[in-house]
C-alpha cells in the first residue's frame, strides 16, 4: 500500500446502459475490497505499535489526564501510521459511497 495509491482519486461513475454499470460494479467491488484490505491493513500497523510503544500524546496524573500541546513532533512514526490509517479509510469509504450510488442506479439495492 502506498500513499500515492490510496489519495487516487477517479472519476464518479457514470450509467450508460446496464451492462457497463454491472462491469463497473464489479470494477468497484474489487477497488473497495482492496481499500478495504489496505485499512485494515493500516488499523493493524497503528494497534501493533501502539502495543509495543507508551504512548507519550497523553499521560495520568493521579486521576487526572493530561494531553500535551504539541505532540507532533514526540511520536513521528504514530502519526503517519494514523495518517496512513486516515487515508485508507476515506477512500474505503469514498468507494462504499460510489457502490452505493451504482447500487441505486441498478435498482438493485
Amino acid at each position: 500500500m502506498t500513499l500515492l495509491s490510496i489519495f487516487r482519486k477517479e472519476q464518479p461513475p457514470t450509467v450508460q446502459h446496464c451492462s457497463t454499470a454491472e462491469s463497473r460494479l464489479v470494477e468497484l467491488e474489487k477497488e473497495y475490497r482492496q481499500a478495504e484490505s489496505d485499512f485494515v491493513e493500516a488499523s493493524f500497523q497503528v494497534a501493533k505499535w501502539k502495543a509495543s510503544h507508551k504512548d507519550l500524546r497523553t499521560m495520568r496524573v493521579g486521576t487526572r489526564l493530561y494531553s500535551r500541546i504539541a505532540p507532533i513532533n514526540t511520536q513521528a512514526v504514530l502519526t503517519h501510521l494514523e495518517s496512513v490509517q486516515t487515508a485508507a479509510l476515506i477512500r474505503r469509504n469514498e468507494l462504499l459511497a460510489r457502490r452505493a450510488e451504482l447500487l441505486q442506479a441498478l435498482k438493485t439495492v
